[in-house]
C-alpha cells in the first residue's frame, strides 16, 4: 500500500483510525450509521449500544423540543469519537433513535 504524502498524512491517519474503529464496532455487534473525517479525530455515529455494552459514554448535549428529550452521548473508541443519540418523550419510557 502506498504511503500518503505529508500534506495528506492527517487525513490518511484519520481514515485508518476510522476503519479500525468501524471494524471493532462491527465485531462487537454494533451498527455504524455515519462516519465523518474532519481533522485529527474522526467521528463515528452508531445506533445506541445495549445498556450492558462495554461502551460507556459521557453526556455531550441534551435538547428538549416538542415534548421529546434528545440526549447525545459520546465516547472515545480506538482513537475515534463515537456518538449515539437516545430520544425519549417526556414522561414516557425511552425510544431509541
Amino acid at each position: 500500500m502506498k504511503m500518503c504524502s505529508l500534506s495528506n498524512a492527517l487525513i490518511c491517519d484519520a481514515a485508518r483510525i476510522t476503519v479500525e474503529a468501524v471494524l471493532q464496532l462491527d465485531a462487537a455487534g454494533l451498527t455504524v450509521r455515519e462516519v465523518q473525517i474532519q481533522g485529527r479525530k474522526p467521528l463515528v455515529r452508531i445506533d445506541p449500544p445495549p445498556s450492558a455494552s462495554f461502551i460507556k459514554g459521557a453526556l455531550r448535549r441534551r435538547i428538549t423540543q416538542g415534548g421529546v428529550r434528545r440526549t447525545v452521548y459520546a465516547s472515545l473508541f480506538h482513537g475515534a469519537t463515537i456518538e449515539w443519540e437516545i430520544s425519549e418523550p417526556r414522561g414516557a419510557q425511552a425510544v431509541f433513535a
